[in-house]
């Protein structure tokens, strides 16, 4: 993953806030994008796909195997190589003002950067559209992770601290230490 270089990076999501339960969720999937007239263009666009511009927080039970989206996006290309055909598929995040800061989700222990101002959106869209003799069709979905981000919990790696370890601040470590530490 890395930062789209066609757009200023402050206007790309923090990559900090990811972690193996919230996920990169890729808008597009790299399956509906890897195509292309020459092997070149397919690499870019293959590339591509991996911006973060391209991505919006999922949590791993919504984007991995067995979840809403990543279902509908096997079921999509699995119609695909069936029939051989293209299509157009449009989606994104449905953003709202209720819609939790990652800041308010996150672990008291996660390493992330603070104040993001990024929000975890609970609801996304997508349309699919094909022609079949020269008529227009599609599919249109509305996906809904807010009971995953429910049952979720902390969003980060979280680990209980062993018996006989004592957990403190950075800021008894750099009263003990003399070392600043700039997160």
């Amino acid at each position: 993953w890395y930062l789209d270089p066609r757009i200023a990076e402050d206007q790309q999501p923090d990559d900090s806030i990811f972690s193996d339960e919230l996920h990169r969720g890729h808008m597009a999937a790299r399956e509906y994008v890897y195509w292309g007239r020459s092997e070149g263009e397919r690499q870019r666009a293959d590339a591509d796909s991996f911006t973060l511009t391209n991505a919006c927080p999922q949590l791993r039970s919504f984007n991995s195997s067995g979840g809403e989206w990543w279902n509908v996006e096997r079921a999509v290309m699995t119609a695909l190589k069936g029939q051989h055909g293209r299509c157009s598929v449009f989606m994104g995040p449905i953003f709202r003002t209720c819609d939790q800061a990652y800041d308010r989700l996150r672990s008291k222990r996660s390493t992330a950067n603070r104040g993001t101002g990024i929000r975890i959106p609970t609801r996304f869209w997508k349309v699919v559209v094909w022609v079949e003799d020269d008529q227009l069709f599609y599919r249109a979905f509305l996906f809904d992770q807010s009971d995953e981000l429910r049952e979720a919990g902390d969003l980060e790696f979280v680990f209980d601290t062993p018996e006989g370890v004592t957990e403190t601040t950075l800021e008894a470590i750099s009263r003990s230490t003399g070392l600043q530490f700039a997160f």
